[in-house]
């Protein structure tokens, strides 16, 4: 059975993470399974449904695996994830820098002792939830 064409470009089988490591379909399934791969069921396989697990939500190694493998579209993928993985650490440390200003500029009330403050942490808000919106739908989640 192929990929269904809606997750051609962004999923990957079982069994092309198998080839990729090395290792069987089954091991591919216990260690998604003990990680907790996202993955999306469709069509059948020996009498039930088919994981495709999302290129860009994979542990690097085994995207590296699938790019070394010489699929372009596994390579580009796999860059992918990694942009995705720096966008994470990056909405990480904007929270960390949102929560020193609330941290500093609040009074003991809750009210910010600066305006300027205050519209910065709104911004940083918006960009964070922007920024989570995109990891979502790059994972194959919904926003």
């Amino acid at each position: 059975m192929s990929i269904p064409a809606e997750l051609s470009e962004t999923h990957v089988t079982n069994r092309q993470i198998a080839d990729a490591l090395g290792i069987t379909a089954n091991a591919v399934h216990m260690r998604a399974d003990a990680q907790g791969w996202p993955y999306r069921k469709a069509g059948r396989y020996r009498g039930g449904p088919r994981r495709f697990y999302p290129v860009s939500a994979l542990p690097a190694d085994v995207r590296q695996a699938l790019a070394d493998r010489g699929d372009p579209a596994a390579l580009l993928r796999a860059a992918a994830g990694e942009l995705l993985e720096r966008l994470e650490v990056s909405t990480e440390e904007l929270q960390d820098y949102r929560d020193c200003i609330r941290e500093s500029s609040t009074a003991p009330d809750g009210v910010y002792s600066s305006c300027d403050d205050e519209q910065a942490v709104r911004e940083l808000d918006e960009v964070i939830a922007a920024n989570r919106a995109a990891m979502a739908r790059a994972r194959g989640g919904d926003a």
